[in-house]
């Protein structure tokens, strides 16, 4: 592709046809001396020459979004210092709420705890009254031994509950109060690692997040641009091979470009056409509107196939030769779609006459 383009752009090259980017390579350019010589075949360039003034935009916005990439990253432990600091404070914050809601719950438990207690005091105080007192007594005054009994029993059940449960909650406050303390250590470290790096760059924590939140606001509204410009750009490409009077590429990127324009062309030419998918060609001789060339040598090797499928090896095995029942010399010489070049390039004359 890259050699006949060339030959192609050394003879036009004084033409509007090269001037306007009429002569147009699709894919990677594999032969560097066409995209030094003859830069204007290469789809990207001519782009960049239409769309001029996107493509200013666009390098100076990559070289602006790679100088905020280099201050994030210059400034990279500075503002991981900042980010653990600001993560530590709310966990330490986090901790201290859970710190005051069982601190109030600790001392809600200690006082039901202490209310009763203070019955089961009462209870135990009646009931020895209840054993002094004579038979009319504990009638009159209510002083049953077995009843008051059963009270403090139950009662007994509750506050030893109520015990475990606040010694529990004692234990989850002593807990939580360490964590606490061992939180506003690390803070106070980070914090004074902070406060180093800061002063190195001279700044305030406060010009730090100002500066990290504008450079990466910055840095979306650059990304969302470049991304409308590329948009534009592809479109530009498009209409460059919409208007190209000839188009230089593979099958396969013929195939799977989303550049290609659907409009047809008027004359496709296919080279080394023995090895070149059967698929492949079908679909660039649909983009065909009037002539299709097919340039090999049946005697050469067939498409690439690796599996033993019939399918496969009917429609991936065969080369376009063999559907045209194209498969010896004398039947190619009586043949009239058939064309034989009779001049060669690639060696000697002398070379030549050996295979011929």
């Amino acid at each position: 592709v890259d050699e006949a383009l060339e030959d192609i752009a050394e003879q036009l090259k004084p033409t509007t046809f090269y001037q306007e980017g009429k002569l147009v390579r699709l894919g990677i350019c594999r032969k560097t001396t066409l995209e030094e010589e003859y830069p204007l075949v290469i789809l990207d360039n001519i782009a960049a020459k239409l769309g001029e003034s996107l493509t200013l935009e666009k390098s100076g916005l990559v070289s602006e979004r790679l100088q905020i990439e280099s201050f994030l990253e210059s400034y990279k432990a500075l503002i991981s210092a900042q980010s653990a600091v600001e993560s530590l404070t709310r966990e330490r914050n986090d901790l201290q709420a859970a710190v005051e809601d069982m601190s109030a719950r600790v001392k809600t438990e200690k006082a039901a705890l202490d209310k009763l207690e203070s019955s089961q005091l009462k209870n135990r105080e009646k009931l020895a009254r209840a054993g002094q007192a004579g038979t009319v007594k504990k009638f009159f005054f209510g002083l049953d031994p077995q009843r008051i009994q059963r009270e403090i029993d139950q009662l007994s059940i509750t506050i030893d509950a109520r015990k475990r449960v606040a010694g529990e909650l004692e234990q989850r406050y002593s807990e939580t109060r360490a964590s606490l303390e061992i939180k506003g250590k690390e803070i106070t470290r980070n914090e004074q690692e902070l406060s180093i790096l800061l002063q190195k760059h001279g700044l305030t924590p406060e010009q730090l997040k100002t500066e990290k939140q504008a450079k990466e606001e910055r840095q979306d509204v650059i990304n969302a641009r470049i991304a409308e410009i590329d948009r534009a750009l592809d479109e530009v490409c498009k209409s460059v091979l919409t208007e190209a009077r000839l188009v230089a590429t593979t099958l396969t990127k013929s195939v799977i470009s989303k550049q290609l324009p659907d409009q047809p062309f008027d004359v496709l030419i296919v080279d080394e056409s023995s090895m070149a998918p059967l698929p492949h060609i079908y679909w660039a001789a649909g983009k065909a509107a009037s002539f299709v060339t097919i340039v090999g040598d049946f005697l050469q090797l067939p498409p690439i196939c690796v599996s033993k499928d019939m399918m496969a090896k009917k429609w991936l095995g065969r080369s376009i030769f063999d559907v045209l029942n194209i498969t010896s010399v004398q039947g190619a010489v009586r043949d009239e779609r058939i064309t034989l070049l009779d001049t060669q390039y690639r060696m000697a004359p002398q070379i030549a006459d050996i295979p011929s």
